[in-house]
């Protein structure tokens, strides 16, 4: 069979030939326009329902690149570049919703999803506190935890410091302002003499699969993983991080084995715990109780500090007659009772025909820093 239709293409013109096969070849290449066509349709489809995103994204660009560059320094065009990554992520609503945002803070937190941490329990934030201790090689009792609200640090997006590869950040956690870092203009109210800090750390967009490692400035670095992500990853961890012994120098530094952009958040902080004490002194007044009267007086403690406008409290105190005049009659009775920062006497010279003088002694206390 197969020779004979060989041997009749031989003997069959090249225009016939043409006719017989025209129609097949037309058919496919019919086929494969529509299939061109149609992904050329879902291509444009896709493109005019991506158009509106990204003029969600590049409205909030041209919102807020005055502040970037006057807040960090950072030109629009440099800012637009290490965003757009981050906004590729959003959808429009999402883009919208941080455009309405009343605040640069508050929009770039809309942008950049933190970790979801539930609020620790007691039992948690002793665990946290005796992490801590571990980490400071010191106890629990002589650490006290402050819980700040969530405070930038650094925000590599903002001042064109993404980390390249096998790359390290080095952070200042006290100061009035951290804008130089990408972080929070007005500060975190870290005090300089901080022991630890708890940080969320974000890696954003990272070049490939990686990991980060938190350390405290100036020491080396160790061999642990403090986050691990995934190339174009949005990741974040809860650290408690060390910080350096010198106040004049950075407090912490962020390693990263591949090149990303990071946000970090504190969020409280570890310092010594005060060593406090008891202290007291008596505050005496004299009172003069006229004849057949009775009455009350007391002894008022100190203010603290002239401004502080809290005084101390009176934990006891004392009352008494004073010496009597030879001939003068017995004294009627006097009590004593203490009222917070006052201690009051009861006097009696009721029956009594002479001015009679008593004592108030009030014994006042309050916890002072050793």
């Amino acid at each position: 069979m197969k020779k004979a239709a060989l041997a009749l293409a031989l003997l069959l013109p090249a225009g016939l030939m043409f006719a017989i096969a025209a129609p097949r070849a037309l058919g496919a290449l019919r086929g494969e326009t529509r299939a061109v066509a149609q992904a050329g349709s879902a291509a444009a489809a896709a493109s005019v329902s991506e158009a509106p995103t990204r003029q969600a994204g590049e409205r909030l660009l041209q919102l807020w690149a005055p502040h970037v560059q006057q807040v960090y320094g950072t030109t629009p065009q440099a800012w637009a570049r290490a965003m757009r990554p981050t906004l590729a992520r959003l959808s429009e609503r999402d883009l919208r919703r941080a455009a309405a945002m009343p605040s640069f803070d508050a929009m770039m937190a809309a942008l950049t999803p933190q970790p979801a941490l539930d609020i620790p329990a007691p039992s948690a934030w002793d665990a946290r506190k005796a992490g801590a201790a571990a980490l400071l090689e010191t106890t629990s009792a002589q650490l006290v935890y402050n819980m700040l609200s969530p405070c930038r640090l650094s925000d590599t997006r903002l001042n064109g410091a993404r980390l390249v590869a096998t790359g390290q950040l080095h952070l200042k956690t006290a100061g009035a302002d951290l804008s130089a870092q990408g972080g929070h203009p007005a500060g975190c109210a870290i005090p300089v003499d901080a022991r630890a800090v708890v940080v969320n750390v974000v890696a954003v967009n990272p070049a490939q699969a990686g990991y980060l490692t938190v350390f405290p400035y100036g020491t080396q670095l160790p061999v642990a993983s403090s986050l691990n992500y995934r190339a174009t990853d949005i990741a974040g961890n809860e650290i408690i991080a060390k910080q350096g012994a010198d106040p004049a120098q950075p407090s912490l530094s962020v390693f990263s084995s591949a090149a990303t952009d990071l946000v970090v958040d504190v969020v409280g902080y570890f310092g010594d715990a005060p060593k406090v004490g008891m202290a007291c002194e008596q505050v005496v007044q004299v009172y003069d109780m006229e004849p057949s009267r009775y009455g009350s007086k007391g002894a008022q403690c100190p203010y603290l500090t002239p401004d502080s406008g809290s005084r101390g409290t009176a934990m006891g105190g004392g009352c008494r007659w004073l010496e009597n005049a030879a001939g003068d009659p017995e004294p009627g009775q006097v009590n004593g009772r203490p009222s917070r920062d006052t201690y009051y006497c009861d006097a009696d010279n009721s029956g009594r025909q002479v001015t009679r003088s008593f004592e108030v002694t009030a014994t006042c206390c309050w916890v002072a820093s050793q």
